[in-house]
C-alpha cells in the first residue's frame, strides 16, 4: 500500500518469578533493557512506528496480572493493554 507506515510490536519481558523468564537465563530487567533496544533500533532502521507494549506491561504488572498461566503469552487484561496500545500509535500518527 503506498503510504502505508509499518508498526512494530515491541512485545514484554517474560512474566517476572516465572518459569519462562528462568529457563532464559535472564532476569526480568535484562529481558525488557534487551527488547527495548532491539526492537527501538529496528523501528529506527526501518523508519517504522514503535507500538511499545513492553513498557506498558513493565509499568502495569506491578498492579495488575497481565500474564497467562505460561508467564508468556497475555492474559485477557495483557492483551486488552496490548491493543490499545498499538491502537494508540496507530491513531495517534495519523491524527
Amino acid at each position: 500500500m503506498i503510504g502505508a507506515v509499518p508498526v512494530f510490536y515491541l512485545t514484554w519481558a517474560y512474566q517476572k518469578g516465572g518459569r519462562q523468564l528462568k529457563k532464559s537465563g535472564l532476569d526480568y530487567d535484562e529481558m525488557y533493557q534487551g527488547l527495548q533496544e532491539a526492537y527501538r533500533e529496528a523501528a529506527s532502521k526501518g523508519n517504522a512506528l514503535l507500538a511499545d507494549v513492553g513498557t506498558a506491561f513493565y509499568e502495569r504488572s506491578t498492579v495488575e496480572n497481565l500474564y497467562a498461566e505460561d508467564g508468556s503469552h497475555p492474559n485477557e487484561a495483557g492483551s486488552r493493554l496490548a491493543a490499545e496500545t498499538i491502537a494508540s500509535v496507530i491513531l495517534n500518527h495519523y491524527n
